[in-house]
């Protein structure tokens, strides 16, 4: 008994259970929650799969097969109680109260997609493109799980600014606005001329490369404000700032993509080619010289879509920054929208 009293008043003791109580705290605060051990092993599953699309259109299967099949029966174990996956609205629900948009896209091919990514906020929108259509959107955090072309180039991220909702949990149409095809062209842009000892506004068009200097078109008095006037001298706050205000520009030719996303939901039409209806209404009715840029990269694994892009590329005519102009974008735009709602 004498023994037993020592060793509780022993420092070391005392240390042991110090120890031990900070081991079971740093446990609880570390150890991965139910939700986080799903989007793991939905992330290791969805990328599974894009190999298993991947080795197919090789004609060689690899392991993908193995490991798509041990992650889907451990996504079955974790989500048990929850959901059932055949149920894909309840699916979608379970995500967005996390703050998550998670699709299986069906692409109108061999191919489907998946997407996964973080909220940023939501909203409504009515617009007219030339129907009435009123959607909801979402605004959407980098990607954790891209599109499929997305995976099998990375370009395509930053030609790919909106996306259909193939599941619609509310009354109107539903639509994805990926803040990532912009914002890593914005921040490139910002870090390319937070370099640089501006002094005219001339001098936007002889720095960087072409998509610099088409981001410089659509936001001269936003780069005027930031890179000659330095309204803000704390690097951060001043890339905070051009981000924020950067995005906002962009805004409505986002917004009225979205709504020709929303308005041909009920048409019949594969989904690259209702991607480059609603690109076309964008820049035919809000054009901006980035967006036109950036979309020239687009690319498909359906050979048509590509035709319509070289046709639309060649159409311009030319991507030196000193000879597009935002009137001969909207012209062409039409005319390729046009062209597509007559075929």
């Amino acid at each position: 008994m004498k023994s037993l009293k020592a060793i509780v008043r022993s420092r070391y003791f005392h240390l042991s259970l110090g120890l031990l109580f900070l081991y079971g705290v740093s446990w609880i605060l570390i150890r991965p929650s139910q939700f986080e051990r799903i989007l793991d092993t939905l992330h290791r599953y969805c990328y599974a799969d894009y190999l298993v699309m991947e080795m197919a259109s090789k004609r060689s299967m690899g392991e993908g097969s193995f490991y798509k099949q041990r992650y889907g029966e451990r996504l079955s174990e974790l989500t048990s109680g929850l959901f059932e996956w055949s149920d894909e609205n309840r699916v979608k629900e379970f995500f967005i109260a996390k703050g998550y948009v998670y699709e299986v896209i069906d692409e109108g091919t061999r191919y489907h997609s998946y997407l996964l990514a973080p909220i940023l906020r939501k909203g409504i929108h009515t617009a007219e493109v030339p129907e009435h259509v009123t959607f909801y959107y979402y605004v959407l955090d980098y990607k954790e799980v891209p599109t499929f072309l997305e995976y099998l180039d990375k370009r395509n991220t930053s030609c790919i600014f909106v996306s259909a909702a193939d599941r619609v949990i509310y009354a109107h149409p539903e639509v994805y606005i990926h803040r990532d095809s912009l914002y890593p062209v914005l921040g490139k842009c910002f870090e390319t001329l937070w370099e640089k000892e501006l002094a005219r506004p001339e001098d936007f068009q002889v720095v960087g490369g072409n998509v610099t200097r088409f981001v410089c078109r659509d936001l001269q008095p936003l780069c005027e404000e930031v890179f000659i006037k330095r309204i803000y001298k704390n690097k951060k706050a001043a890339k905070e700032y051009f981000l924020r205000e950067a995005f906002k520009v962009f805004w409505p030719s986002l917004l009225l993509m979205g709504a020709s996303m929303a308005a041909d939901q009920e048409l019949e039409l594969r989904p690259g080619y209702r991607y480059l209806r609603a690109l076309f209404t964008g820049l035919s009715l809000e054009p901006t010289y980035t967006i036109f840029y950036l979309s020239r990269r687009y690319h498909h694994y359906d050979p048509a879509i590509n035709k319509i892009m070289e046709e639309f590329r060649g159409r311009i005519g030319t991507s030196d920054p000193n000879f597009v102009t935002l009137e001969r974008i909207s012209k062409v735009a039409q005319e390729m929208l046009k062209k597509l709602k007559d075929s």
